[in-house]
């Protein structure tokens, strides 16, 4: 009897810790210009300003979040940045180049989505030449 209640305890038990489902949201900037950028952004984690460099043909992760539970499709959250999220460009290539593209502009973004018990949102904005201007 002893033998079959730790049994169904332990089932019990790895039903439940399988049944775990979380979610992760990441953000991440491409680089697709011909232009070195460095990229000035607020770190949630570590609560701290943060100025990377990105070359071209490299990326830069600026967000991860994780929650528990796991999402669907259609109720992922937006992509965009907000103005609260406080992210800078500075072009090293060439300083008489501001960037003027728009982090806000939800077509800029690109979107993609994992399903499953730990399902994951990946979105990509790609910085490109005609983001710079004098």
């Amino acid at each position: 009897m002893r033998t079959l209640a730790i049994l169904i305890i332990g089932a019990c038990t790895l039903f439940y810790s399988s049944c775990e489902t979380d979610h992760t949201s990441q953000k991440y900037l491409l680089n697709l210009s011909d232009h070195t950028l460095n990229i000035s952004y607020f770190d949630s984690y570590y609560y701290e300003q943060v100025t990377s460099e990105i070359s071209p043909q490299n990326s830069l992760l600026i967000t991860e979040t994780w929650t528990r539970g796991s999402q669907e499709e259609g109720n992922l959250s937006s992509c965009i940045l907000y103005v609260e999220d406080t992210v800078s460009v500075f072009n090293t290539s060439d300083s008489t180049l501001n960037f003027t593209g728009n982090f806000t502009n939800e077509n800029r973004w690109q979107s993609q989505f994992t399903s499953g018990a730990s399902s994951r949102q990946v979105c990509t904005f790609a910085f490109v030449n005609n983001d710079f201007t004098e």
